[in-house]
């Protein structure tokens, strides 16, 4: 029977060592022998810079803030694939004035940020980091610039366009109940009086919205606006709800 050891004596150890290293420095790793190439989430590798920040564009959702200001890709690539082989840090984590990483070794590192996907970017309140790969004086003046507003191309949802170049959606109401009716899959037949090969079973297992948006896919496929459309679901049955006119305050 092997003896563990006790959880308070590692947390212990664990401490005195980090408070008895020096800090990191990120402006002594030799950037020069790391892959600009490499994705640092999963060691993805590219064919050019460009497919390298569009694949974690895609894949990640990791957009360079201030693009139009960055002076050194290759350098800034390099850097985000140090920070995490060489210095064992999440991309969400700044590596200034830090004690030594939790992680031991790049691939524990990798697998943190895959199983909590923590594929964020905090560029924000940590520019002090990537100040040497940026047009500094440029950037500040971007950073007084308010974010300018305009429609999408479907022309009910708006776009946020920041200084840094990056582009935010804000989805309407009417957007995200379209979504909501095209990722649900019921395959069950709406309860008919006349029908007699109608599930009753499964139809009673369903809750009242999922019954309610069964309803409404329905009048989707008639291409019918469903947007107006009220349900009610009572006794396993679907109702149209009345409609009701416009409230005016009285002044």
């Amino acid at each position: 029977i092997t003896l563990r050891e006790n959880p308070a004596d590692i947390r212990y150890r664990q401490q005195e060592r980090n408070l008895n290293s020096k800090p990191v420095d990120p402006t002594e790793w030799n950037l020069s022998k790391f892959n600009p190439l490499e994705c640092p989430i999963d060691s993805h590798e590219s064919n050019t810079l460009e497919e390298a920040v569009s694949y974690l564009e895609d894949k990640y959702d990791i957009r360079i803030p201030y693009r139009h200001r960055l002076r050194n890709l290759h350098g800034f690539l390099c850097y985000l694939v140090a920070k995490v082989s060489e210095g064992h840090f999440p991309l969400s984590v700044s590596a200034v004035n830090r004690r030594p990483s939790r992680f031991k070794s790049k691939k524990a590192c990798q697998e943190h940020m895959q199983a909590k996907k923590d594929f964020g970017f905090k560029f924000k309140g940590n520019e002090e980091e990537y100040y040497r790969f940026y047009d500094v004086r440029g950037m500040a003046r971007d950073m007084e610039i308010e974010p300018r507003t305009e429609l999408a191309d479907n022309g009910r949802d708006l776009v946020v366009v920041h200084p840094d170049g990056t582009r935010q959606l804000i989805k309407s109401k009417k957007t995200r109940k379209m979504e909501k009716l095209r990722n649900i899959n019921i395959d069950i037949p709406l309860p008919q009086s006349d029908s007699e090969n109608v599930d009753l079973g499964a139809w009673k297992k369903l809750s009242k919205q999922e019954k309610s948006l069964k309803f409404l896919t329905e009048r989707e496929r008639d291409k019918r606006r469903n947007d107006n459309i009220r349900v009610s679901v009572k006794n396993n049955k679907v109702f149209d709800l009345p409609r009701q006119c416009p409230m005016y305050r009285l002044n």
